[in-house]
């Protein structure tokens, strides 16, 4: 069974899969309207045959609008939304990349892939 991790922003969201107890950053998705955001999201939902998918909640004004997104993600995919909180998610991402040796343009290229992928392993690795 397949999961995928989402960290959802305004403007990009990072997208994380994991096919076992592993997660990895699969891909930052730039979108301009919702509608595209959800075509390219429910595109890798089928193409990787995901089950479940962790939408990362970073517990303030924007928790209203990501539940909705992960709601509607829910209605149009048939897979099973979760939420789990991504605080300081972004930031502990940027420190694994930095200590891998990753270079500063690549890790803000893929910043938010990676916070997705920490989100769904800190999931993974209180509820699997």
């Amino acid at each position: 069974m397949k999961i995928l991790g989402i960290d959802f922003g305004k403007k990009k969201v990072g997208v994380a899969i994991a096919s076992g107890f592993i997660s990895e950053p699969l891909k930052t998705v730039r979108y301009r309207n919702m509608e595209t955001l959800y075509q390219e999201i429910i595109k890798i939902v089928k193409s990787n045959d995901v089950a479940k998918i962790v939408v990362g909640l970073p517990g303030g004004v924007l928790d209203k609008e990501i539940r909705l997104f992960g709601g509607q993600l829910s209605k149009l995919s048939n897979a099973q939304v979760f939420y789990h909180d991504e605080t300081l998610s972004t930031k502990e991402a940027n420190s694994l990349a930095i200590s891998s040796g990753m270079k500063r343009s690549k890790r803000k290229r893929n910043e938010d892939a990676h916070a997705a992928a920490v989100v769904l392993q800190s999931f993974i690795d209180t509820h699997v």
